[in-house]
């Protein structure tokens, strides 16, 4: 491809001659190597104008093709325009997000992040108020943007916890329950660090202490599902019992947190595992709120585990 070529092309298609589709082979094997950079960005100009999934997907192509090269810094005004451009954020009859677009989107915005993180922002902001929407972008757990905002969460974490207080409720709705489960880092087991650890403890006690008796125990319901001490990362498991767990209901909804969890092999060994590792925690604790909060989760679990072994007798 000429870049005479290519500009007529995007003549063609810019007067309505050719559809915006047509422009999808130029992002294939060595289509681009002859087109200069303010073609492409004319194609892209137009493609965001058309502003539907299809172009929105040739546009991101397009864009991804012509600066794949690691040592090269794609603009980040076009990018930025690019990512938050409506079709990624609504959903379209017909037109299924394929795995390869949404991992090309997240790794141009990835790029924005380590570039620019304080524009990157803006980004967030919009990937929040879509978080976990069927047909979106940011769709589903455990996706590919949602690395985006780990990276910013660490580049600029109190600003990227100012965006996400926004969102989190109330009402907890739909996206405030899938935001909670990526912050607390949910896995299979239950173990997960979560990026919410990375949150300064004096940020996310503000966002507490405007309203304890809302926030506290909700706090309490999506912390990441980790008690220790001395670690990198501080537990807010504990930290939260220091400080709000006097409160019954911090205390009620933290054990609910973590128990919400999944196994392998008997239901009484899985508990009784877990009784012994919060007893041996235990044993060095200073924490009188922390101390109460393991005593009354152990008698939880002792119910818990004559249950199961009974049902388990039932079975075998």
């Amino acid at each position: 491809m000429t870049e005479r070529a290519a500009v007529r092309m995007i003549s063609l298609a810019e007067e309505g001659l050719v559809p915006a589709s047509s422009l999808r082979m130029f992002a294939f094997g060595g289509a681009l190597r002859n087109v200069s950079e303010s073609t492409v960005h004319r194609w892209i100009a137009f493609l965001l104008r058309v502003d539907d999934f299809e172009a929105m997907s040739i546009a991101l192509e397009l864009f991804t093709f012509y600066y794949h090269r690691e040592t090269v810094d794609p603009p980040k005004e076009l990018a930025l325009k690019l990512l938050i451009a409506p079709a990624f954020f609504r959903r379209t009859e017909g037109h299924p997000r394929t795995d390869m677009m949404t991992y090309e989107w997240a790794e141009l915005a990835k790029k924005i992040v380590r570039l620019d993180p304080d524009a990157a922002l803006e980004l967030a902001d919009i990937m929040l108020q879509h978080f976990g929407e069927d047909g979106t972008v940011v769709e589903g757990f455990f996706s590919q943007p949602q690395h985006v905002l780990d990276d910013l969460f660490r580049a600029r974490p109190r600003d990227t916890w100012k965006l996400v207080t926004k969102y989190l409720g109330p009402p907890i709705d739909g996206r405030a329950y899938h935001i909670t489960s990526w912050l607390r880092g949910d896995t299979f087991d239950g173990e997960g660090q979560g990026i919410l650890s990375l949150v300064p403890l004096d940020a996310l006690w503000q966002w507490v202490d405007e309203d304890v008796a809302k926030r506290a125990w909700y706090l309490a319901s999506f912390v990441p599902k980790v008690l220790s001490r001395g670690t990198e990362l501080i537990s807010l498991a504990r930290e939260i019992l220091i400080r709000y767990g006097r409160r019954g209901d911090v205390r009620s909804n933290l054990m609910s947190n973590f128990s919400t969890e999944g196994w392998t092999g008997p239901e009484s060994l899985h508990y009784q595992l877990k009784k012994s590792r919060l007893l041996e925690f235990r044993k060095e604790e200073t924490n009188a709120n922390v101390k109460r909060w393991i005593d009354e989760y152990v008698d939880g679990l002792n119910r818990q585990i004559a249950r199961a072994k009974v049902e388990e007798e039932r079975r075998h």
